[in-house]
């Protein structure tokens, strides 16, 4: 599967590549503003953080005894994963793995990321949807995409509702596949038990709702910023638009870390809004060099939390 994800990737970037004149592209980065692109950066670096801070209350809920730093710790160490493991799966499995393991509360871990990602599944679905509102209402063709962003809606909300229910827990719990489990079933019923304890703290998974909403507006800022950093004309539209779309499609688990798929989304998408195939792969490489020096930089100094956090134990928040 590996193997067939780098054939993917690599075949992408070279039909990419095919559109676009290198020259221009080497032009148009060496001639862009340092203090536009550093402000993307920070931007990039504000999202990570917002990121932390909307699922540290869904983990304190779990009763799960680590500071902030200590989290914040993880989440940064574990976002290397994202280029190597299946697309946010595996940088969620690793961060379960790295804050959860030594304290022997991975389920526990793995309850508040399930919640945080279903919030965030329905976040991005909704802002695509208005994306795909403006579009059509401009003529762009994206209809194609409506059935996938409304099943994405729906996929999120069933995600996080569904599992709250106590018949559905019920169910699952009497259900002959599970009983044939056996010791697995114990995990699964600690997963149910401990995920349903967000029942009672509807008001938070509200509150973290809105502001996964307002996260969604960061990556956009981030095109927008890199756009004038590189003296393109790249509206606040346009941005609107293609930027969660393009995240959308990033989604599918088809290429290494969405390489290719997102490059790709992107040249298409500004295409629609007169930007050049060059012009949108510049945007495009810019925006995935701000990604991984925000999602992997931090892991180069943060290595011993990805191989040294057997030796932790759970710390006081």
């Amino acid at each position: 599967m590996t193997l067939l994800r780098v054939i993917i990737t690599a075949s992408l970037l070279a039909f990419i590549l095919t559109l676009v004149d290198l020259q221009d592209v080497a032009r148009l980065v060496s001639s862009a503003n340092t203090p536009l692109l550093l402000a993307a950066l920070f931007v990039a670096l504000a999202d990570r953080l917002l990121m932390v801070a909307k699922w540290y209350p869904l983990l304190r809920i779990q009763n799960v005894s680590v500071s902030f730093t200590r989290a914040t710790r993880a989440y940064l160490a574990s976002g290397v994963a994202h280029y190597f493991l299946p697309a946010s799966v595996g940088a969620d499995v690793l961060r379960a793995t790295v804050l959860g393991r030594a304290g022997r509360f991975i389920i526990e871990v793995g309850a508040s990321i399930v919640a945080e990602r279903a919030l965030g599944l329905v976040a991005s679905a909704l802002m695509s949807l208005l994306s795909l509102m403006i579009a059509v209402r401009m003529g762009l063709p994206v209809e194609l995409i409506f059935p996938w962003a409304l099943f994405a809606v729906f996929a999120g909300v069933v995600i996080l509702v569904v599992p709250l229910n106590q018949r559905v827990l019920h169910t699952v719990r009497n259900a002959r596949i599970l009983r044939r489990m056996g010791r697995l079933r114990s995990y699964v019923e600690r997963f149910a038990d401990t995920y349903t304890i967000y029942r009672s703290h509807v008001g938070v998974l509200v509150v973290i709702g809105w502001l996964t909403v307002l996260e969604q507006l960061f990556p956009i800022a981030i095109l927008w910023l890199l756009g004038q950093a590189l003296g393109l004309s790249v509206g606040l539209l346009a941005a609107i638009v293609a930027v969660p779309l393009t995240t959308f499609v990033v989604r599918l688990p088809i290429s290494l870390g969405g390489l290719g798929v997102g490059e790709g989304a992107l040249v298409y998408l500004l295409g629609l809004f007169g930007i050049s195939p060059t012009e949108a792969l510049t945007l495009a490489l810019s925006t995935r060099l701000v990604e991984v020096l925000v999602n992997a930089g931090p892991s180069i100094f943060l290595w011993r939390d990805l191989v040294g956090a057997r030796r932790l134990g759970p710390q006081p928040s």
